[in-house]
Order: structure tokens, then sequence, then C-alpha cells
């Protein structure tokens, strides 16, 4: 599932010039993805996370072992979370600009909060 232990997952299919469709909006996804090398105190979220509906009109995945959840806030980014909401407060996040259609294909690293409260990017993950 999985590439080098990071993460992975559908890719988008290619947008037709003109098109005012964004690709993954308004369609449940129907691939899981998984999260990887999570360290410390954020293990929690390496998981498999299953598709389970739509959220602020984009998919969103269930995981399987913890009360985790990952999805697409309004604010241009993909977060995990345990409550499905605003994404206002998360473990993590990513920065989306280009409206991907799942976490794993819209590029950049997430960010994690490391023990300390920082913020910082994990490449690994």
């Amino acid at each position: 599932m999985a590439s080098r232990g990071s993460f992975s997952g559908e890719r988008a299919p290619a947008r037709k010039r003109g098109s005012s469709v964004v690709p993954g909006r308004g369609q449940p996804s129907r691939v899981a993805l998984q999260i990887d090398n999570c360290p410390g105190k954020y293990q929690v979220l390496n998981d498999v996370y299953e598709p389970h509906g739509l959220h602020h009109g984009h998919p969103y995945w269930v995981a399987r072992r913890s009360p985790c959840h990952i999805f697409h806030t309004r604010a241009n980014r993909w977060v995990i979370s345990s409550e499905l909401d605003d994404g206002g407060r998360c473990y993590a996040f990513k920065k989306d600009d280009n409206v991907a259609s799942n976490p794993a294909v819209c590029g950049g690293s997430w960010v994690v909060a490391n023990d300390q409260g920082q913020w910082l990017e994990n490449p690994n993950m």
C-alpha cells in the first residue's frame, strides 16, 4: 500500500482544459490511504484510513484502529484530527493550494507538532 513507508493513495484524474470541475471534489474516494513514520506521541496517526464519504464537498477517511479522520478543510489544507469538523484543531496538516482529490497527490509534506509543541514538516510521513 505505502511506498518507502510513506503516505500513499489514489492518483487524481487529469483535468480537462477549460473544465471547472475539480477532480475528486464531490466524489467519495474508493481507495484507502496509509500514514506511516509519524514518530513520538503522534504514532497513533500511523494507520490505514478507509474512505467514508464526503465532508465539505471532499472525500474523507476514517482510521481503522485509532479515532482519527483525514479530511479537507475550507482553508485549503488536508488535516488529520480526532474530530470531523473545520480542522482548526488537528494532529497534522498538509497544505493544498491546488485542491487535490486526496492528500497523497497534493504534494508537499505533512506538518506535525513535535514533543515541544513546535509545528515541523515531516517529509518521511
